[in-house]
Formats: C-alpha cells, structure tokens, sequence
C-alpha cells in the first residue's frame, strides 16, 4: 500500500517557465515541497573572471595557470583515475560518494558521449577531475569533481571551474550546473561560499511530497 510518493524535479534554471508549470500542477494534485535545495550553477554567457569570480579565486586561478596545468578531455583509460581523484578528494572532506566505480561504469555505457571525463594534467598525474553530463542541448552538468590530495591549498577545482566555463562556452553550452549544496534544506555554508566565489548563482531545485492515509 502506498504511503507517499517523492517527486524531484529540476532545477528551476532548467526552464524557468516550465517549472512553474509543474509547481501549479503539483500543488493542484495536492503535493507539497518537502525540500528546497539551493542550487548553484555559472550562467555562461553572464560569466566573467573579473567580475563572476572574487579576489581571493582570481589570484589561485592565475597561480595555476602558471604550473603548466593541461586541461583535457580524457580517454577511456583514464576514467578510473579521474574516479578515483574524485573519490578520495570525497573521503577526506568526509563526503559522501553516492556511486561507486561500478555505477559510473555502467553509466558510461548508457550515456556513452553524454558523459564527459574532463580534468587538469602535469606530469602525467591527474590533478583535478570532473565528470559531467551532457544533460540537455545548452546545459552541462557537474556530476562529481575533485582534485589530488597535497594540492588543495593551490585550489585547482578553483582553476577548472574556470577552464570548465571556456570548455562549456565553445560547445555553446549556455549554463554550467555545478549541483545542489544542500541537503534536505539544510544549506552547506562552505560549499555554497565556494561556488558562489567561483562565480555561481543560485535557483531552487524541490523535492515534492504526497502522502496517503
């Protein structure tokens, strides 16, 4: 017997007169938000270093831009490196990971070009990672990123926020969604600062709920 039924929808960004579509419809069909989750993603064509970005990001983007960083799309044979960038960048900030290796592997094989392995190389060592999905024509989405550990107080992710927005703007993407940073409501202040700071704004993205008594 059915208790309720949880409905996630889009971020609102997605398509803004859409999403007002299904928060009508939703309500009328007597479901409530359960959650509002703070979405951050960069609008491409509104972004500028200069401007999107603060001080602090400016100056570690400018510094890695020195160390001979290579931005590259990466093959197949270094997907499981880039996984495991990520996974342990996760582990030591005390993160959840909500996929394993196996489940990013079986999504390779269902989305195939959608998604996209993207990282900073020196010296043949992966030093920050992304994988994203081709989730719609205009928008690319940051599924997971990290970067190498012994690296952090350079900020490379603050160096591939950057290079992910010249990657997105010569495939014409318009938005780059870099996720949600909240859960169940509840807003992480450092990760939201960090986004915001890397030139991220935000939309909600909600979680609708209908209970049967």
């Amino acid at each position: 017997k059915i208790k309720n039924i949880n409905i996630k929808v889009a971020p609102q960004i997605y398509n803004i007169s859409e999403s007002s579509e299904i928060n009508s419809i939703l309500h009328n069909l007597g479901f409530e938000i359960k959650y509002s989750e703070i979405n951050q993603y960069i609008d491409i064509n509104n972004y500028s270093i200069d401007k999107s970005v603060n001080y602090g990001n400016r100056k570690r983007i400018k510094n890695c831009s020195f160390l001979n960083y290579k931005f590259v799309e990466l093959n197949n044979e270094q997907y499981f490196s880039a996984f495991q960038v990520i996974e342990n960048n996760r582990k030591r900030r005390g993160y959840p990971l909500t996929m394993n290796w196996s489940g990013i592997s079986d999504m390779v094989k269902v989305f195939n070009k959608k998604l996209l392995f993207l990282g900073l190389i020196k010296d043949e060592e992966i030093i920050a990672s992304a994988i994203c999905i081709n989730v719609l024509k205009d928008i690319l989405y940051v599924f997971y990123w990290g970067e190498t550990g012994g690296h952090e107080n350079l900020s490379p992710i603050a160096y591939l926020s950057n290079k992910l927005v010249d990657y997105a703007k010569s495939k014409d993407f318009q938005i780059l969604d870099i996720g949600i940073s909240s859960v169940k409501s509840k807003v992480n202040s450092g990760l939201f600062k960090f986004k915001k700071n890397i030139g991220c704004v935000a939309c909600n993205k909600f979680i609708y709920e209908k209970s049967f008594f």
